[in-house]
């Protein structure tokens, strides 16, 4: 599968045995670099058309993508492994659907489903849908249709093997260390 964020990685700047596991990353550095990814991403789709469906808002949410995403992280969960896994998702989102793109519309109701499917993946307990559509600051109904319609989107397949997993996480921390790279270099 392609990685929507592996075209902002240029060069791999750690060997795979340099790896921290993802126990031992904070959740909010995973974040921060989840912001950073998806942020790049809308910011690239800005000025082209997009596809509208379900996902597509009417208008563009107050919220941040930074702030978004903190918000499951206070009122949800912070297991990392979510994080990553709902990114994947939207990975997976993007290459079925070839005539979709991040943008400012579709951004936040992609990561809300996103990470509702990969908290039900992988928690034993679990929320309410009810809980859940009020941390996303959407209505039960909508997030009910937004599930339904991932879920077809990928044929009910929301398994991701463990190798898979570990390579987009490092494909992630590839990323953060390159832009921290660029950023600090001099010049």
């Amino acid at each position: 599968m392609k990685l929507f964020f592996a075209q902002y990685k240029t060069t791999q700047t750690v060997q795979a045995t340099e790896y921290p596991k993802i126990s031992d990353v904070s959740t909010s550095f995973l974040l921060k670099t989840i912001t950073s990814v998806l942020t790049k991403a809308v910011t690239t789709n800005t000025s082209k058309s997009h596809a509208k469906d379900v996902f597509t808002g009417a208008c563009v949410p107050q919220i941040s993508i930074e702030n978004y995403l903190l918000r499951f992280y206070e009122f949800l969960d912070d297991d990392p492994t979510i994080y990553v896994l709902s990114l994947i998702y939207i990975s997976m989102y993007l290459e079925l659907t070839p005539d979709s793109s991040l943008n400012e519309l579709n951004v936040h109701r992609l990561i809300a489903c996103s990470i509702h499917l990969a908290y039900k993946q992988l928690m034993d307990f679990r929320h309410k849908n009810k809980r859940f559509a009020a941390i996303a600051g959407v209505n039960l109904s909508e997030l009910n249709s937004l599930e339904i319609k991932f879920l077809m989107i990928f044929d009910f397949a929301t398994h991701v093997s463990p190798e898979h997993f570990e390579e987009c996480y490092h494909c992630l921390l590839d990323s953060v260390t390159l832009e921290y790279e660029i950023n600090s270099s001099p010049g």
